[in-house]
């Protein structure tokens, strides 16, 4: 059950919402700053090394072919079973010409006496897997390589321009899941794994848990991080409103015996339904009168009575 509290109103909720926003990187700092701001939390929990850096332009930009030192690198344990029991990563990116296995992402550790990755979860553009293809992988063994469980599917991504990059891991579902500018590009449905399973001692971009690797070589425009397994509705949602932007609801409206029924997707949060009894000079907007509010299926419900006088409503965040 979930407490769900609504213009200043609370309820209890049979089910919480299918995917929250838990972080955000926008790289919007001064060019050459050396760390950046994760504006969910509020706080400065990105650290640049080496030859990465930051453009000015809002973009993290990961450069250089054939080196293990320019990348960024965000707190420690971020991906837990405590926090997490499915998580989405949604990237704008464009990658460069990259060495194979070059990573965007890492989240694991590193065996201190082998140089060797394990219990990681990480994505590289340009694998080394025949014929040339993308590898999403997660695994619980030391080395990591040993035993994995991922998604192996061509073209690279190589110089492709920006594209919209989701990765998604529902450990309770049992999958994993690519999609690259709204489509699905690859999916791996028997995955067994649980979140437990990964030690996130360390959380990279650009850099593989596997001191022998190079970096990846990407210019990342946004990065975000969710609890929950995202669905296609937001995928496309997000593609569509772009880096830099969050979705805004797609507002519906009916009848319910006497009420007026608003709904709007459970994903896009912090917004209140507010009414006026008229529009243009002199309008004056007020919280709606809400008879109930209720979250469910992945949908906000929210139910007004209706009255014999002329209201016109609308939702702010």
């Amino acid at each position: 059950m979930t407490i769900i509290t609504f213009q200043g109103q609370t309820t209890t909720s049979p089910l919480t919402p299918s995917v929250v926003l838990t972080h955000r990187w926008s790289f919007n700092e001064p060019a050459n700053s050396t760390q950046f701001v994760d504006s969910v939390l509020g706080v400065t929990n990105g650290i640049i090394h080496g030859g990465a850096r930051i453009d000015g332009n809002g973009n993290l930009v990961l450069g250089g072919l054939n080196q293990n030192t320019n990348y960024a690198e965000l707190p420690p344990y971020l991906l837990t079973s405590t926090n997490y029991t499915a998580v989405t990563f949604e990237f704008w990116v464009a990658f460069g010409t990259n060495n194979t296995w070059g990573r965007l992402i890492d989240f694991g550790d590193t065996n201190p006496n082998t140089g060797n990755g394990r219990y990681c979860l990480d994505f590289t553009p340009h694998s080394g897997y025949a014929p040339n293809c993308i590898n999403f992988e997660v695994s619980g063994t030391d080395p990591g390589n040993s035993s994995v469980q991922n998604i192996v599917v061509p073209p690279v991504l190589d110089n492709q321009g920006k594209i919209h990059l989701v990765l998604i891991w529902d450990s309770i579902a049992g999958y994993m899941a690519v999609y690259t500018n709204g489509v699905l590009m690859g999916i791996n449905s028997n995955v067994t794994l649980s979140i437990s399973a990964i030690v996130n001692a360390h959380s990279y971009l650009g850099k593989s848990s596997y001191t022998g690797d190079y970096c990846g070589v990407a210019t990342i425009d946004e990065f975000r991080m969710y609890s929950g397994a995202m669905e296609t509705a937001q995928i496309a949602d997000d593609y569509a409103s772009g880096p830099n932007s969050l979705p805004v609801p797609k507002l519906s409206i009916a009848t319910a015996g006497q009420n007026l029924a608003f709904t709007w997707p459970d994903y896009i949060t912090g917004y209140s339904l507010q009414t006026s009894a008229k529009l243009g000079a002199g309008t004056s907007w007020a919280p709606a009168a809400v008879s109930s509010y209720i979250l469910t299926n992945g949908i906000f419900l929210i139910k007004v009575p209706m009255t014999s006088q002329l209201a016109f409503y609308r939702i702010v965040k």
